[in-house]
């Protein structure tokens, strides 16, 4: 009986061992994204040369405020993501980081905002779509329909999730990041520049009466809290990236080198694009919801076709979509990530033979087409924009927070364990200033976020209500969190020790 038992212990060990061999084997097989698809990548899921005209509008101070904005926040935020992924390398991202430093509770809190952040912010993207494609087949107009934009926005998405579970989606990506969003800004910036020297700076543009003091911010100006905030999440989804730091060859490296380059790219980018279509704009007639604006101006006064504006509407509807399929896929491994620890029913955790998480992907093209709703419930399209990005700033502030909480409190409560990437040689020095710098941006974002704009009649009810929807959304995952059922949780069949075990 006891030679039994430790034969079947013995074959059981070695199954066991050849099971975690061929798991190891395979996630090495993944890491096949090198530094510029990693780049690719990131830039896709935060940049857009849509913002360039509210860059534009602050004028000089547009340096400042970029600079601010990537100094002070994107980077911050970059380094704890890199220290963050590189420790606990699993797929979840966020919600893996939150679960090791606060508790499985949160990590769902923080996967479910996470969710109604893309949900939002894809919903906003894609309404841009009809007036993008109406400058494409000569009728700009076409975006002011909001029946027509409704059923753009699901459509567009239900066809992008099923590319999403039927291919390689990555690929789509960096070819749309090269198409969307480096070939608009660099045609845009190099444009700028050369009007900026053929022309000099026009009386009449947003660059007028030059002096040192306009490269500094107004405090004293109402509007300047609000532009700073504004800034500051032109760089947000920046972490996102790090939901493929398993496929990122020697992420110990590549990953927060990667991360780098993007933003400095982004940045550079921005800030010469944005002075080009401030020196191009005429003060107080600059459309800040339409990009196209410049490139015709820019065109005109070089002489190029127009046929080239419909190139570049396209080449940035294109982007749109590289963003919206990096949007569809990092959330949903998130949430997985929860179903499969026993958060959600075990519907939720089923994977297709590709290994995405098939059902939890089609629930949130489901949810997406229900925000879509507002674009006919709400007569004013750019009212449903002003809604969604406000809700969708205030749950991205939740998240940051955090994150930055978690990272904190894993340098005290996992002091041994292995960071292949670690915020300064020793101590925790580094990762309290990283961190407080990202709650102070956020803290000020949530302050201008919940500032009712002038048109409101009831400020009130606005902040209030702002407010208590975040509180509403938050309660609600706590309360699924709180009636889960033990049986949920997937049995775990493989046991593969990582560095977040390795302390």
């Amino acid at each position: 009986m006891e030679y039994l038992r430790y034969d079947t212990l013995k074959k059981r060990k070695k199954e066991d061992c050849t099971e975690m061999h061929s798991v190891q084997k395979q996630m090495k097989q993944k890491k096949q994204m090198s530094m510029v698809a990693l780049i690719g990548v990131t830039i896709a899921f935060f940049a857009s040369v849509r913002p360039v005209p509210q860059v534009a509008e602050t004028g000089w101070t547009l340096i400042f405020y970029m600079l601010f904005a990537a100094l002070l926040f994107a980077v911050p935020l970059a380094m704890m993501s890199a220290e963050l992924s590189t420790a606990y390398p699993q797929k979840g991202g966020s919600q893996i980081w939150v679960s090791n430093g606060l508790s499985p509770t949160w990590s769902f809190v923080s996967s479910w905002l996470l969710m109604l952040v893309m949900l939002s912010g894809m919903v906003m993207i894609l309404s841009t779509v009809g007036e993008l494609f109406g400058y494409v087949i000569g009728k700009p107009t076409l975006g002011e329909n909001n029946v027509l934009s409704f059923f753009i926005v699901v459509g567009l998405f239900w066809i992008l999730t099923i590319l999403a579970l039927k291919t390689d989606i990555l690929q789509f990506v960096n070819l749309g990041a090269i198409v969307g969003v480096y070939i608009p800004f660099i045609v845009l910036a190099v444009l700028g520049c050369l009007y900026l020297a053929r022309n000099g700076i026009v009386m009449q543009s947003y660059l007028a009466d030059f002096k040192p003091s306009m490269l500094l911010p107004d405090l004293s100006h109402p509007r300047t809290l609000p532009m700073l905030a504004a800034f500051i999440f032109i760089f947000a989804g920046v972490e996102m990236s790090s939901v493929h730091i398993n496929e990122v060859k020697n992420p110990k490296k590549t990953y927060p080198i990667g991360v780098l380059i993007a933003i400095g790219s982004v940045t550079i980018f921005s800030i010469a694009a944005g002075l080009g279509a401030a020196d191009a704009n005429v003060q107080g007639q600059m459309l800040v919801a339409n990009v196209t604006q410049t490139f015709h101006l820019l065109f005109v006064e070089f002489g190029i076709p127009v046929i080239f504006e419909k190139i570049i509407s396209l080449c940035i509807l294109v982007g749109i979509m590289a963003q919206v399929c990096t949007w569809i896929m990092g959330p949903c491994h998130a949430m997985h990530q929860v179903a499969k620890n026993g958060g959600l029913p075990p519907f939720f955790q089923k994977t297709d033979a590709r290994g995405n998480p098939s059902n939890i992907i089609l629930m949130q093209a489901v949810l997406a087409s229900c925000i879509a709703l507002l674009l006919v419930i709400v007569p004013n399209v750019d009212e449903v924009f002003n809604v969604l990005t406000i809700s969708a700033n205030l749950f991205y502030c939740v998240i940051y927070i955090l994150i930055a909480i978690s990272a904190i409190r894993l340098r005290y409560t996992k002091p041994t364990m292995e960071r292949p990437f670690r915020l300064g040689k020793r101590g925790n020095a580094s990762m309290w200033f990283c961190s407080i710098i990202v709650l102070v941006c956020v803290g000020l974002t949530i302050y201008v976020s919940l500032i009712p704009p002038a048109d409101v009649a009831n400020k009130i009810v606005y902040t209030f209500g702002q407010a208590g929807f975040v509180l509403l959304m938050i309660g609600g995952a706590l309360l699924v969190d709180h009636f889960k059922k033990p049986s949920w949780k997937q049995p775990e069949t493989v046991s593969v020790k990582s560095n977040a075990t390795n302390e």
